[in-house]
């Protein structure tokens, strides 16, 4: 018989098992104790993912639009006690490259809707479900000038019609 048939803790925490009598070898085993009856007590750590929490300000306006992104909030829910960073992806959803910084700016030139997103890798490499944030842009006001006819005071008096731009 050997000790994983017996095992009730999550089977992805099993590492290897040595069957010589209390050798036995866990990932991220926190707490191993043998007690006076010879039996072993285990506390086991589960590595979970990070969580990105991501905000952009503004979301919508007028090309070209300069955005600013943060992953404040974003955390991870186990860290290890030698480290705490944690990496950060933003891919802004326009076809440009990727910012590996945690809070970058950055310009969409075209109309367009479009959807960013920031993963967070943590420290054991383990990566987060995406978040996303939807990003508006429109057109700009940059359109060409329209001829707005102004009649001049002599209209009335064989003169002719004064043009302005508005």
């Amino acid at each position: 018989e050997t000790f994983s048939e017996n095992f009730s803790g999550p089977r992805d925490q099993l590492i290897i098992i040595d069957a010589r009598p209390f050798y036995f070898y866990f990932k991220q085993a926190i707490a191993i104790e043998l007690n006076q009856n010879n039996v072993i007590n285990l506390e086991l750590e589960r590595n979970l993912a990070p969580v990105a929490v991501g905000t952009a300000t503004p979301s919508s306006g007028k090309a070209p639009l300069e955005v600013n992104f943060s992953s404040l909030g974003s955390y991870d829910p186990d860290p290890l006690p030698e480290d705490t960073s944690m990496t950060y992806i933003w891919d802004f959803g326009d076809g440009a490259l990727e910012s590996y910084i945690d809070n970058p700016t950055h310009i969409y030139n075209s109309k367009g809707n479009y959807i960013a997103s920031l993963k967070v890798v943590d420290a054991t490499g383990l990566i987060s479900a995406p978040f996303q944030i939807e990003i508006n842009v429109r057109e700009t006001d940059n359109h060409p000038p329209v001829l707005d006819p102004v009649l001049d005071q002599e209209i009335f008096h064989g003169g002719g019609f004064q043009y302005g731009l508005s």
